[in-house]
């Protein structure tokens, strides 16, 4: 089986979820539990891993922010609608 190296950390098994999610069992960096979760293809992150100005109550996406839709999505796949409302055009 051909492997693929991909930048995340903390992984102890990864596997296709289904075509757009890998499912990843890692251990949290802050609190060392293990966790199940799902990571898009292709991103190799999730939003909620970090946190960033575009988090802040008072920041507002320029209109030609590049990263506008990606974070709609991201946000949308990790289960936070109000957070990629935010994001909307």
């Amino acid at each position: 089986m051909k492997s693929t190296p991909i930048p995340i950390a903390g992984i102890a098994q990864l596997a296709n979820q289904d075509k757009d999610f890998l499912a990843a069992l890692r251990r949290n960096a802050g609190s060392g539990a293990m966790e199940l979760v799902s990571i898009r293809k292709g991103a190799f992150l999730r939003l909620s891993d970090f946190v960033n100005e575009y988090d802040f109550a008072d920041f507002t996406y320029q209109p030609n922010d590049g990263f506008r839709d990606v974070h709609r999505t991201l946000r949308g796949d990790e289960g936070y609608p109000d957070l990629a409302a935010r994001a909307a055009p």
